[in-house]
């Protein structure tokens, strides 16, 4: 791949899939400036990757199995030095009118506390949420873990029960 194309491509991948891999860097991890560092490996490691991309119709496939292998091998890399301390801030709002700033102040706390709760659990559970927000079918999941798509089905089954149920003692909902 000539370096002009190779740029021409990641600039279509970074406008594509910017959103859902900072998406994913948020269900791994709660500190922003870890999501920007993390956020920037993938990016990198789809920049060094992108020669070895065989079509253009795997892409998205490809993208996700590289932004959640990063994102574990992160994960697994900030637990040995940090024994994972964990960031509850929440973002700023800044907003105009009252109303609307307690509205979005609730849903940002919801989607915070969400994030907390999907950052409690086991790695592997965690990938399986993150592709199912993506809205990625069962078929693309079952190609990017290897499982079987029956075997999928369950697995999410069983880690939205359990997420449920942390989000319900947690936090009364």
């Amino acid at each position: 791949m000539k370096a002009e194309e190779k740029k021409q491509v990641f600039e279509k991948v970074y406008q594509d899939f910017k959103d859902p891999i900072y998406r994913t860097c948020c269900i791994y991890l709660s500190s922003e400036a870890d999501r920007q560092d993390l956020f920037q490996e993938i990016l990198t490691k789809v920049w060094n990757a992108l020669e070895g991309l065989r079509s253009m119709g795997a892409l998205k496939t490809w993208i996700y199995r590289i932004s959640n292998n990063t994102a574990l091998q992160y994960v697994i890399s900030q637990k040995k030095k940090e024994h994972n301390q964990v960031d509850h801030e929440l973002i700023p709002l800044i907003d105009s009118h009252e109303h609307d700033l307690d509205k979005k102040i609730r849903q940002e706390k919801t989607i915070e506390d969400l994030y907390q709760q999907i950052n409690k659990l086991p790695a592997f559970d965690r990938s399986l949420i993150s592709m199912i927000l993506e809205e990625l079918s069962m078929r693309e999941i079952a190609e990017i873990t290897g499982l079987h798509e029956g075997n999928v089905r369950v697995k999410v089954h069983r880690v939205k029960k359990k997420l449920k149920v942390m989000l319900e003692e947690n936090n009364g909902y």
